[in-house]
Protein backbone atom coordinates (compact mmCIF):
# COMPACT_ATOMS: atom_id res chain seq x y z
CA UNK A 1 0.00 0.00 0.00
CA UNK A 2 2.94 2.89 0.95
CA UNK A 3 4.58 1.62 -1.98
CA UNK A 4 1.71 2.14 -4.24
CA UNK A 5 1.18 5.62 -2.71
CA UNK A 6 4.77 6.69 -3.33
CA UNK A 7 4.17 5.41 -7.22
CA UNK A 8 1.12 8.28 -7.57
CA UNK A 9 2.94 10.79 -5.64
CA UNK A 10 4.51 13.63 -8.28
CA UNK A 11 8.03 12.95 -8.78
CA UNK A 12 10.87 15.91 -8.47
CA UNK A 13 12.26 17.20 -12.10
CA UNK A 14 16.21 17.40 -11.98
CA UNK A 15 17.05 20.87 -13.17
CA UNK A 16 19.94 23.45 -12.78
CA UNK A 17 19.73 26.21 -10.29
CA UNK A 18 19.85 29.52 -10.91
CA UNK A 19 23.24 29.33 -9.33
CA UNK A 20 24.37 27.18 -11.71
CA UNK A 21 23.13 28.24 -14.37
CA UNK A 22 25.12 31.48 -13.76
CA UNK A 23 27.91 29.60 -13.53
CA UNK A 24 27.57 27.73 -16.34
CA UNK A 25 27.19 31.12 -18.13
CA UNK A 26 30.55 32.46 -16.98
CA UNK A 27 32.38 29.71 -17.79
CA UNK A 28 31.07 29.75 -21.27
CA UNK A 29 31.66 33.69 -21.45
CA UNK A 30 35.42 32.87 -19.95
CA UNK A 31 35.78 30.12 -23.16
CA UNK A 32 34.61 32.63 -25.54
CA UNK A 33 36.66 35.71 -24.40
CA UNK A 34 39.64 33.33 -24.71
CA UNK A 35 38.38 31.34 -28.43
CA UNK A 36 37.23 34.41 -30.42
CA UNK A 37 40.32 36.76 -31.09
CA UNK A 38 42.04 33.63 -31.76
CA UNK A 39 39.52 32.52 -34.32
CA UNK A 40 39.41 35.99 -36.23
CA UNK A 41 43.12 36.23 -35.88
CA UNK A 42 43.16 33.12 -37.54
CA UNK A 43 40.75 34.09 -39.90
CA UNK A 44 43.17 37.27 -40.72
CA UNK A 45 46.37 35.20 -41.04
CA UNK A 46 44.31 33.40 -43.85
CA UNK A 47 43.78 36.13 -45.42
CA UNK A 48 47.35 38.08 -45.64
CA UNK A 49 48.63 34.55 -46.27
CA UNK A 50 46.42 34.30 -49.46
CA UNK A 51 47.55 37.71 -49.94
CA UNK A 52 51.61 36.47 -49.95
CA UNK A 53 50.83 33.18 -51.81
CA UNK A 54 49.28 35.16 -54.36
CA UNK A 55 52.19 37.65 -54.21
CA UNK A 56 54.96 34.60 -54.56
CA UNK A 57 53.38 32.97 -57.83
CA UNK A 58 52.42 36.59 -59.26
CA UNK A 59 56.46 37.17 -58.87
CA UNK A 60 57.22 33.62 -60.10
CA UNK A 61 55.05 33.75 -63.00
CA UNK A 62 56.65 37.63 -64.36
CA UNK A 63 60.40 36.33 -64.14
CA UNK A 64 58.96 33.15 -66.62
CA UNK A 65 57.29 35.51 -68.69
CA UNK A 66 60.29 37.47 -68.84
CA UNK A 67 62.11 34.52 -69.39
CA UNK A 68 60.28 33.42 -72.35
CA UNK A 69 59.46 36.54 -74.07
CA UNK A 70 62.95 38.36 -72.93
CA UNK A 71 60.28 41.74 -72.04
CA UNK A 72 57.70 42.91 -70.37
CA UNK A 73 55.76 44.01 -72.98
CA UNK A 74 54.04 41.58 -75.49
CA UNK A 75 50.73 40.35 -75.15
CA UNK A 76 51.51 36.52 -74.92
CA UNK A 77 51.75 35.90 -78.53
CA UNK A 78 55.34 37.91 -79.09
CA UNK A 79 53.08 41.04 -79.74
CA UNK A 80 54.50 44.13 -78.06
CA UNK A 81 51.86 46.42 -76.22
CA UNK A 82 54.45 48.16 -74.63
CA UNK A 83 56.02 51.15 -74.18
CA UNK A 84 53.30 53.16 -76.34
CA UNK A 85 50.94 52.54 -73.58
CA UNK A 86 52.87 52.63 -70.83
CA UNK A 87 54.06 56.17 -69.99
CA UNK A 88 54.24 57.89 -66.34
CA UNK A 89 50.66 59.41 -67.78
CA UNK A 90 48.78 56.17 -68.33
CA UNK A 91 50.42 53.00 -66.61
CA UNK A 92 49.97 49.82 -67.65
CA UNK A 93 47.03 49.01 -65.15
CA UNK A 94 46.07 45.38 -66.48
CA UNK A 95 48.77 43.55 -66.85
CA UNK A 96 47.94 40.52 -65.01
CA UNK A 97 45.21 40.02 -67.67
CA UNK A 98 46.46 41.51 -70.55
CA UNK A 99 49.81 39.61 -70.77
CA UNK A 100 50.77 37.28 -67.91
CA UNK A 101 46.43 35.77 -68.50
CA UNK A 102 46.70 35.15 -72.28
CA UNK A 103 50.67 34.00 -71.92
CA UNK A 104 48.91 30.83 -69.65
CA UNK A 105 51.89 32.20 -67.00
CA UNK A 106 48.63 32.52 -64.54
CA UNK A 107 45.06 30.53 -64.63
CA UNK A 108 43.12 33.88 -62.88
CA UNK A 109 43.53 37.49 -62.81
CA UNK A 110 45.52 38.90 -59.62
CA UNK A 111 43.09 38.95 -56.53
CA UNK A 112 44.05 38.90 -52.69
CA UNK A 113 41.95 38.36 -49.88
CA UNK A 114 42.80 41.47 -47.65
CA UNK A 115 41.30 44.72 -48.32
CA UNK A 116 39.31 44.97 -51.78
CA UNK A 117 39.81 41.74 -53.03
CA UNK A 118 38.20 42.49 -56.19
CA UNK A 119 39.31 42.05 -59.57
CA UNK A 120 40.40 45.80 -60.54
CA UNK A 121 41.49 47.46 -64.43
CA UNK A 122 41.92 50.64 -65.80
CA UNK A 123 38.11 50.79 -65.86
CA UNK A 124 37.16 49.56 -62.45
CA UNK A 125 40.34 50.37 -60.58
CA UNK A 126 39.31 49.92 -57.25
CA UNK A 127 40.55 46.30 -56.65
CA UNK A 128 43.44 44.13 -56.77
CA UNK A 129 45.81 44.53 -59.97
CA UNK A 130 49.01 44.39 -61.31
CA UNK A 131 50.72 47.23 -63.41
CA UNK A 132 53.78 48.24 -65.42
CA UNK A 133 55.34 51.66 -64.74
CA UNK A 134 57.86 53.10 -67.90
CA UNK A 135 60.46 53.90 -65.26
CA UNK A 136 62.82 55.22 -67.58
CA UNK A 137 60.40 57.81 -68.38
CA UNK A 138 59.16 58.73 -65.00
CA UNK A 139 61.22 61.19 -63.72
CA UNK A 140 60.08 60.51 -60.34
CA UNK A 141 62.71 57.87 -60.27
CA UNK A 142 65.98 59.24 -60.01
CA UNK A 143 68.73 57.38 -58.56
CA UNK A 144 68.87 58.56 -54.56
CA UNK A 145 65.27 59.97 -54.60
CA UNK A 146 63.80 59.91 -51.28
CA UNK A 147 60.89 57.77 -51.54
CA UNK A 148 57.62 58.34 -49.79
CA UNK A 149 53.97 56.51 -50.48
CA UNK A 150 52.77 58.68 -52.98
CA UNK A 151 55.93 58.12 -55.12
CA UNK A 152 54.47 55.19 -56.96
CA UNK A 153 57.52 54.45 -59.00
CA UNK A 154 60.01 54.14 -56.31
CA UNK A 155 61.06 51.26 -53.98
CA UNK A 156 63.96 51.37 -51.29
CA UNK A 157 64.00 47.36 -51.41
CA UNK A 158 66.93 47.21 -49.14
CA UNK A 159 65.60 49.84 -47.07
CA UNK A 160 69.15 50.17 -45.60
CA UNK A 161 70.77 53.37 -47.41
CA UNK A 162 73.13 55.04 -44.58
CA UNK A 163 70.58 58.52 -44.50
CA UNK A 164 67.30 57.45 -45.10
CA UNK A 165 65.60 55.12 -47.59
CA UNK A 166 65.95 55.82 -51.40
CA UNK A 167 65.07 54.52 -54.82
CA UNK A 168 66.80 51.70 -56.14
CA UNK A 169 64.04 51.04 -58.68
CA UNK A 170 66.15 52.21 -62.28
CA UNK A 171 65.73 51.09 -65.76
CA UNK A 172 62.96 50.17 -68.33
CA UNK A 173 59.88 48.69 -66.55
CA UNK A 174 58.50 48.27 -62.95
CA UNK A 175 55.92 45.77 -62.18
CA UNK A 176 53.95 46.12 -59.32
CA UNK A 177 51.04 44.95 -57.36
CA UNK A 178 48.19 47.20 -55.75
CA UNK A 179 45.88 46.17 -53.77
CA UNK A 180 42.80 48.89 -52.44
CA UNK A 181 41.37 49.64 -48.79
CA UNK A 182 44.10 47.65 -46.88
CA UNK A 183 43.67 47.89 -43.19
CA UNK A 184 46.91 49.22 -41.46
CA UNK A 185 47.01 46.14 -39.33
CA UNK A 186 47.39 43.79 -42.35
CA UNK A 187 49.40 46.06 -44.60
CA UNK A 188 51.89 45.50 -41.23
CA UNK A 189 51.70 41.52 -40.96
CA UNK A 190 52.06 41.23 -45.41
CA UNK A 191 55.03 43.93 -44.81
CA UNK A 192 56.37 41.30 -42.10
CA UNK A 193 55.50 38.29 -43.82
CA UNK A 194 57.17 39.77 -46.80
CA UNK A 195 60.05 42.31 -45.55
CA UNK A 196 60.51 40.89 -42.22
CA UNK A 197 59.98 43.30 -39.11
CA UNK A 198 63.16 44.75 -39.79
CA UNK A 199 61.81 46.26 -42.54
CA UNK A 200 58.89 47.93 -40.61
CA UNK A 201 58.18 51.00 -39.48
CA UNK A 202 56.19 49.20 -36.38
CA UNK A 203 52.98 48.39 -35.50
CA UNK A 204 51.40 52.10 -34.79
CA UNK A 205 53.27 54.02 -37.30
CA UNK A 206 50.53 53.03 -39.66
CA UNK A 207 53.28 53.42 -42.81
CA UNK A 208 56.15 51.74 -44.08
CA UNK A 209 58.44 52.65 -46.97
CA UNK A 210 60.83 50.53 -46.77
CA UNK A 211 61.37 47.53 -48.49
CA UNK A 212 59.18 45.78 -51.02
CA UNK A 213 56.00 46.67 -49.16
CA UNK A 214 54.97 49.98 -49.66
CA UNK A 215 52.12 52.35 -47.73
CA UNK A 216 50.92 55.00 -45.65
CA UNK A 217 47.62 55.19 -43.82
CA UNK A 218 48.46 57.74 -41.37
CA UNK A 219 45.69 59.92 -42.67
CA UNK A 220 43.34 57.42 -44.26
CA UNK A 221 43.06 53.96 -42.43
CA UNK A 222 42.36 50.98 -44.65
CA UNK A 223 43.87 52.69 -47.74
CA UNK A 224 46.20 52.09 -50.84
CA UNK A 225 49.04 49.42 -50.51
CA UNK A 226 51.95 49.00 -53.13
CA UNK A 227 53.87 45.89 -53.38
CA UNK A 228 57.50 45.71 -55.75
CA UNK A 229 57.22 42.65 -58.19
CA UNK A 230 60.58 43.15 -59.98
CA UNK A 231 62.31 45.72 -62.43
CA UNK A 232 64.18 45.35 -65.65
Amino acid sequence: MKAQLQDRLPRRIAGFTLIEMIGVLAIIAILASLLVPRVFNAISSARVNNAVQTYNSTKAAAAEYYGKFGQFGSDGAGTAILPAECTPVLPFEDWDTRALLPAQMIDKPFAVKIGNGNIGSTATPAGSRIRVLNVSANTLVAGGTAVTAADTGLYSIDGLPATGPTNQVVGTYLIEAIIEAVTSADAKELNDRLDGPALGEGATAKQDFKGRVKYDMTTTDPGRLYIYLTHR
